[in-house]
Parts: C-alpha cells; sequence; structure tokens
C-alpha cells in the first residue's frame, strides 16, 4: 500500500517536549498528551525500544537498565512498569519491542544472552503479560537488536554484532528461532552496532534494515533472504537506529547525530533519497519510535546521562551469572520508586517550525488535507477501514448509509485516496460514482493520480485521468505523477504503461524536479530504464494515431494522444484505434487505450468492433485486455453472431475455452440459424480442436439438440460427416 500521510517537510521541534506544545499542533489530536512519562529509578534509567497495539492503543517501552516493559495508554500521560526486569523470565536487559496482529509482544534482549550465559535472548507475552516464549539463537555472541513482524506473521529480529536476521515463529503452540538470513560476505560489520532498526519494505517482499555505525541501509528480499546495498546516493545515515515506514516515507532515527531523516523509499525498498534532515532537541538522544495514529513516538533513551549509585547496583546484578528463564512465569508487582523520563510524543501533523533545519530543497508547503475533507463520523471510519480492506460490498453499505467517500482520518487518508494508492480499481469506481472529490489531496499535497502512478497502477491511472485529476500537479516533494512514476519505479512493463499513460493524458515530459532539476527523461535515462526512457522521447503527430495502432507501437501512439489525437478517430473504413490494435492483436497499443476509456463496441464499415474480432483471431490475450473495458457481450457481427461463434469455426480452443467463462451467451443463433456448436460441427473438421472445442461448449451449457434452421440437430450433422468422437460427446449430453 501507498499510505502517503506524513509530509516530507516534518520538522521536530524541541517545543514539543515542553510545556507548551500543545501550542503546535494544528490537529484535533491535540487532546492527546505531547509528552509520555516512564517510571525509573532514582538513580537514573535508559530506553530504548518501542513497540505499538493499535488494537488498544497501547504501547510498550523497553529499559536497557533492568529489562522492565513499561505499557501506557496513547491518551494517558503517564506509563507503569507492565513486566519486571532484574531477572524476571531471564531478563536482565530488552531492546526492541514490537506487537503482532494478535497482540503479542515481542522483545529483544540486546546483549543479554551474552552477558548471562544460558539466559534467553528475546521473549514473547501475550496481551496479559504472560509469557509465551523465552528463546536462545543458538548463535554465540548475538545482540538482538530490533525485529519487525513479517507478512507471515513471523518476527525478524536483526543481531548487530553479526549481519544476521532471525526468524521466530509459532506454529500448533511451539515456538522456534530459526537463523533466517546470513549475509556475511556481504555486508562488513565493524567497531560498534551493525544491524539495527528493520522495517518492512512498502511492497512488503522485502525487510529494510539499518547498519547505523556505517550509515547504511540493507535491503533482505523475502523470498531469498538475500542482502543487497539500498541505493541511498550516499545520504548520511550515521548512527541510524530506530526506522518507521509508512507507505513510501521512512523515518530514520539518529541517535547520537540527533537527527531525524526522512527519505523517499521506492516500493521494493532498493532506492532511497534523502528528502529532508530535521534536528532533534539537543538535549535528548532518541532512539526509537513507531507510528500511533497519525503521530512519531519517539523514545527519549537518556544515553547521554550519567548514572547514580543505584544504577550501577543494576549494572552490577545485570552482569551476574542467573538460572535459566522459568516457563510462563510473570510476576507483577506495583512499581518501584522509579522516577519519570520522557518519551518524545511527536504530532507529525502539526506544523512546528521551532528548531527545523531543512535540509532538503523540496518545497515546504504544510500538508493540506482533502479539499472536501470532512471531521469523520463514525461511518466514515468504518468507510476507510473498509477501503484498506478493498471490502467494495462493505463499502456499498457504508456510503448507502452516509458515508462520504472524502472524509479523511488523521493521516489524511480518504476512500477515495486509499482506492487510488493501493490499486482497488472496483472500489475507486465506486467513490467516484458517489462523488470523490478528485482534486484531494494528501498529506504530502499529491493528487490520487500521484498515489497511483508511484505504484504503477495503471488501470488506476487511466481511470483517474480520465475523471480529470490533474496530471502536472505538483506535489510537496516536488514531483509530478510522471516524475514518481519514474524515480520510485521500477521500469517494469506495467511502470512502462503508467509512463505511456501519463504521456497520452499531457503530462510533461520536460518539467525538472524541484529537488535535483532532473526531467523525467534524464531520471530513467540514469536508472537504466530504456523502455521507460524510449516511450519518454518518442514523439509523434496526432495524425499518427491509427497508422502506430495497427504497426503496435504504442510509445507513438502516447505520443500521438498528448498531441491531441480524439481517442475515437477513425480511418477510411471507420476503424478505431482500438479495433486495429484488436485486428492485429497489438496487446500493447489496447492496453494502452481500454485504461485511457477506448470503445470496444465502436464497429467499422464492416460492423467488426475491437471485441468481435477477438473471435476471429482466437487472442486470448487481446480478450483479456478488452474484458476490464465491459465490451457488449451481445454485439453482433455482420453475419448476426458474437464473437464466440467464429472462434468455434476456426478452432480457436483456448479462446473458446476463456470465452466461455464470460456471460456470452453459448446458445446465440446467427443469420445463418447457426450456433457455435453448430459452427464448429458444420464448419469445422472434427479433428482433435474440434472435438475439444465441442466438449468445451457442451460443459458451458450449450444445447446439444437445438438445431439449425433446416430442423439439422447438431448429432446428425456430426454424424453425417463422419465426426464419430464428437457425435459420441453430443449423446453423452443427451443429443437425440
Amino acid at each position: 500500500m501507498s499510505v502517503r500521510s506524513l509530509s516530507a517537510t516534518l520538522a521536530l521541534s524541541a517545543t514539543l517536549l515542553g510545556a507548551g506544545a500543545s501550542a503546535a499542533f494544528a490537529s484535533p489530536a491535540h487532546t492527546r498528551p505531547s509528552t509520555y512519562e516512564l517510571p525509573g529509578d532514582p538513580g537514573g534509567s535508559k530506553f530504548e525500544g518501542i513497540g505499538f497495539d493499535a488494537r488498544t492503543n497501547n504501547y510498550y517501552v523497553s529499559e536497557t537498565t533492568g529489562g522492565e516493559i513499561h505499557r501506557g495508554q496513547l491518551r494517558s500521560g503517564a506509563a507503569t512498569e507492565w513486566l519486571q526486569g532484574d531477572g524476571t523470565d531471564g531478563r536482565w536487559t530488552a531492546r526492541g519491542v514490537n506487537v503482532d496482529s494478535q497482540g503479542r509482544v515481542y522483545v529483544a534482549g540486546g546483549p543479554n544472552g551474552i552477558d548471562h550465559p544460558g539466559a534467553p535472548d528475546l521473549w514473547v507475552y501475550d496481551r496479559d503479560g504472560q509469557l509465551l516464549a523465552a528463546l536462545r539463537t543458538g548463535v554465540p555472541n548475538a545482540f538482538l537488536n530490533d525485529l519487525v513482524i513479517g507478512p507471515d506473521g513471523a518476527a525478524y529480529f536483526t543481531n548487530s554484532n553479526a549481519p544476521q536476521i532471525f526468524r521466530v515463529a509459532e506454529q500448533h503452540g511451539r515456538w522456534t528461532v530459526t537463523t533466517w538470513a546470513d549475509a556475511t560476505g556481504t555486508i562488513d560489520t565493524t567497531t560498534g552496532f551493525n544491524l539495527g532498526g528493520i522495517v518492512l519494505s512498502p511492497d512488503r517482499k522485502a525487510l529494510v534494515v539499518a547498519q547505523g555505525n556505517v550509515g547504511k541501509l540493507w535491503r533482505f528480499d523475502l523470498r531469498t533472504a538475500q542482502a543487497t546495498a539500498v541505493d541511498t546516493a550516499g545520504a548520511d545515515l550515521v548512527n541510524a537506529d530506530g526506522l518507521v515506514q509508512q507507505g513510501n516515507s521512512l523515518w530514520v532515527v539518529r541517535n547520537f547525530s540527533k537527527v531525524l531523516s526522512t527519505l523517499q523509499v521506492s516500493a521494493d525498498g532498493r532506492i532511497a533519497r534523502l528528502m529532508s534532515a530535521t534536528p532533534t532537541d539537543p538535549d535528548r538522544v532518541l532512539t526509537t519510535a513507531k507510528l500511533a495514529q497519525g503521530r512519531l513516538l519517539v523514545v527519549d533513551s537518556k544515553f547521554d546521562e550519567a548514572t547514580g549509585p543505584a544504577a550501577g547496583r543494576r549494572q552490577q546484578i545485570r552482569r551476574g551469572d542467573c538460572g535459566p528463564a522459568v516457563p510462563g512465569h510473570h510476576a507483577q508487582s506495583a512499581p518501584m520508586n522509579r522516577r519519570p523520563i520522557a518519551v518524545a510524543a511527536v504530532l507529525l501533523m502539526a506544523t512546528t517550525t521551532a528548531c527545523s533545519t531543512e535540509t532538503s530543497s523540496a518545497p515546504t508547503t504544510s500538508p493540506s488535507p482533502s479539499r472536501s475533507a470532512t471531521v469523520p463520523s463514525t461511518l466514515d471510519n468504518q468507510l476507510i477501514a473498509a477501503a484498506w480492506k478493498n471490502d467494495v460490498a462493505g463499502a456499498k453499505r457504508l456510503i448507502a448509509a452516509g458515508a462520504d467517500v472524502n472524509a479523511v482520518d488523521d493521516t489524511v487518508q480518504s476512500a477515495f485516496l486509499i482506492a487510488a494508492s493501493e490499486g482497488y480499481l472496483e472500489l475507486l469506481d465506486l467513490t467516484l460514482a458517489h462523488g470523490a472529490d478528485v482534486r484531494s489531496l494528501d498529506s504530502y499535497h499529491g493528487t490520487a493520480l500521484i498515489r497511483a502512478a508511484e505504484r504503477g497502477h495503471t488501470a488506476v491511472v487511466g481511470r483517474l485521468i480520465k475523471a480529470g485529476v490533474a496530471v502536472n500537479h505538483v506535489n510537496n516533494l516536488g514531483w509530478t505523477a510522471l516524475h514518481e512514476a519514474v524515480l520510485l519505479g521500477k521500469g517494469t512493463p506495467q511502470y512502462v504503461d503508467t509512463v505511456r499513460l501519463l504521456i497520452a493524458g499531457g503530462a510533461d515530459r520536460a518539467k525538472p524536479a524541484v529537488s535535483d532539476g532532473a526531467t523525467p527523461v534524464q531520471a530513467a535515462k540514469d536508472r537504466g530504464q530504456t523502455a521507460v526512457s524510449a516511450a519518454l522521447d518518442t514523439q509523434a503527430k496526432a495524425d499518427a494515431l491509427l497508422d502506430a495502432a495497427a504497426a503496435g507501437d504504442a510509445n507513438k501512439v502516447a505520443a500521438a494522444l498528448a498531441a491531441g489525437a480524439p481517442i475515437e478517430s477513425r480511418d477510411d473504413h471507420r476503424r478505431t484505434a482500438l479495433l486495429l490494435a484488436s485486428l492485429n492483436d497489438r496487446v500493447d497499443v489496447a492496453r494502452l487505450l481500454v485504461a485511457l476509456g477506448a470503445d470496444p463496441d465502436a464497429q467499422d464499415d464492416r460492423q467488426d468492433s475491437a471485441w468481435l474480432v477477438t473471435g476471429v483471431t482466437g487472442s486470448v490475450a487481446m480478450l483479456e485486455t478488452l474484458l476490464p473495458a465491459n465490451p457488449d457481450l451481445t454485439l453482433r457481427n455482420r453475419f448476426g453472431g458474437i464473437s464466440v461463434i467464429p472462434a468455434g469455426e476456426r478452432g480457436h480452443v483456448d479462446y473458446v475455452r476463456r470465452v466461455v467463462q464470460t456471460k456470452i451467451d453459448v446458445n446465440h443463433v446467427n443469420n445463418l440459424g447457426w450456433t457455435a456448436l453448430l459452427e464448429a460441427i458444420i464448419l469445422g473438421k472434427g479433428t482433435q480442436q474440434w472435438q475439444e472445442i465441442v466438449k468445451i461448449l457442451v460443459g458451458a451449457g450449450a444445447d446439444p439438440n437445438l438445431a439449425d434452421a433446416d430442423g439439422v440437430s447438431p448429432l446428425r450433422h456430426a454424424e453425417s460427416r463422419g465426426y464419430d468422437e464428437i457425435a459420441k460427446t453430443l449423446r453423452a449430453a443427451g443429443a437425440r
């Protein structure tokens, strides 16, 4: 999903941690605290990891100086000690924390198993705090730093002492930990913390991992477990600690550098570009973060503060010997006398400027909500939730009950914008039919078209162009939809199609990006996107449309449309570009034209249409390309037939097999008095391919007793021609 909820020009202000923080907030969320207090030891405590449970609005913070886990509620300013440390469950320290979809809390132990031989490296608890698992990796010197929950429901932990990722999963009540990836030989480990922060790539097909000591990002493919360096164009990411990903935005908390860096990441996580590097409070060392209801909760670690005697004693205990963890044990007691420590709650939807230093040349316009945005009602929130699930039936019911397709949540997401970014075409059509504002802007000041182009959702891009979304709108990153399709795309066929659609829709190919001045053409060439570059370089006059369509030159078709050619232009035989593409089986051209709304039912002077001729050519690929255009399956050719009839006659087995799965009438009778079954027998050759077609037609409901205009049945025709196998099939189907 492309969730573009936060501005790339956010400023992390020190005032957000002070008493006057609420004055900076520009969102209804200002009713929530700007800081959350954690209990700490009188001599000083240090904190690091944070997890968030969106179902309960609970956040969890780990304490490194004893291993306690603290829990709080978003609407309450103070947390309490949820899990004791100091050896409880074999836990003397804790680092990363995360929560899965079942509310189970995973805790990474950092050096717990190193400092206490035999002690666990990680733990899993249920939402009530009961221990589910306390595991060791079996790898010497493992320092479990951070973790993410994968698409498969497993947890993936980073090892800061080796280029390894561990996978933790439960099956039938049994928990296991395995070394899922080992990038030794690819990733060089050096002094300091190596692999740390970890998130999913936007397409959820890879893990993106920070190597903080050298300032690099690594991509681990979830299918192969192979590691490759993320192309960051040399961005300074030294001291990268916690990572937060939402949509194509990646926030990097750089602890001792005291900077929050914002990057724009490609869908597959292979490319990341620095958009801003914002200094954080110079008096705080921030470590990890989580998004919670549109806000970024950032942990103030206290790593730069000295600890007193009490903390020193705790350190002695932490480094002592210990017995094994007790399975299922959890000791809960009232907190000790622990002083409050701040957790910085940064509301990213606020327009804060007090301490911001913007390093990107991207525009600094504040996040702008949808033009027609309204405060969401309960129905609206339910509609937004249904949109994320692509629950079209549920969305229909909610809209009928009064839900607004333009209402946005606190991350500036509406059902319309979600449908565009996620590629949910049916849902998009539903929102457009119920008043979606095509001028709607997300938190990046971007249109629905930009969101769809970034993900390569060609059908959605075409629909939005047709609906009138501004093609050359520039978002807060200084990019148009065309820029995003190139800069954040992969150069694959779907992105080539997306670029062609944008060109045809009037995208400015020469427009430079605000950030670096690169045009889409230059950007495509720099990235080795040869096919995209070819599309962007192609020029054509409007009158080239029809010849280009017949020849299969999709780039020239796009350029001709950009030059002003009407999409329904016709030649001397009244053939449209789409009909010519279908006649010549030019699928790339047809895909472009269909996405832009070309008519599949436009007939020429012989009464052929793009859809009808697929039955003649037998092209299943063209059939599939035209089906999204909703062709009229009852449209007749000059013989009064529909597409399945000539397909049966010509022996197009695969075509017949596919077309009978549509709502086409297999018993339609043409002007000669013949059905598809009769034509397959009368004009076919009785060999294997026609035998197969007869079986397909009969299986799809063709009437084996429907006679021709002279009263001759299919069985009599088959018998008179000596087609024994066909006759056998007909008799088995009840033919007389």
